[in-house]
């Protein structure tokens, strides 16, 4: 996997996903490179949030999500891990935001002081920045529960050709995104 001082170029590919825990940064992370690059960007987030943070059916998630890849080139910013094998299968290029707990709480108590209350662009219609003890949770409980399994996930996907790309602190974002 690479590491530190990355340029954008040798990180986005034509179909990219950035994954990483809530807080990391994603989805700032993929409008800039889409900024940058000029590809579509895809926050799963919009796609999966009705109003009110009502989710939508898995069937009508998989039935956005299959429309999605019907693009020539995105850049795919969150998790849901039950839909991470197939969004590898259908990318060349991975960034993962491979960050140390702490990092992540306090990108998400910093989110919610600056936008509670508002929509998020990347979020669905009608979702309002809250405060979630469950979300907090879930991040601290990341690295043991879901970490393990991306990295499998992401070894399978080197091995079948998907640059991978692993940044540990904003710092590595922010060079990239300035390199």
């Amino acid at each position: 996997m690479m590491k530190n001082n990355i340029k954008i170029a040798d990180a986005v590919g034509r179909r990219t996903l950035i994954i990483g825990c809530g807080g990391s940064g994603k989805s700032y992370l993929a409008d800039r490179l889409g900024e940058a690059t000029g590809i579509p960007v895809v926050h799963l987030d919009r796609l999966y949030w009705l109003p009110e943070w009502t989710p939508r059916t898995r069937e009508e998630f998989d039935s956005l999500l299959q429309k999605e890849y019907k693009r020539e080139s995105f850049i795919m910013d969150g998790n849901f891990m039950r839909t991470l094998p197939d969004r590898l299968s259908e990318s060349d290029a991975v960034i993962w935001l491979d960050f140390p707990t702490i990092s992540c709480i306090f990108g998400v108590l910093s989110r919610v002081i600056k936008n509670h209350g508002r929509v998020r662009g990347d979020m669905g219609d009608g979702c309002r920045e809250r405060f979630s003890p469950d979300f907090m949770k879930w991040i601290a409980n990341f690295r043991k529960n879901t970490r393990p399994k991306i990295e499998s996930l992401l070894s399978n996907a080197q091995n079948h050709g998907v640059k991978v790309t692993v940044l540990h602190r904003r710092g590595d974002v922010n060079a990239m995104l300035k390199g």
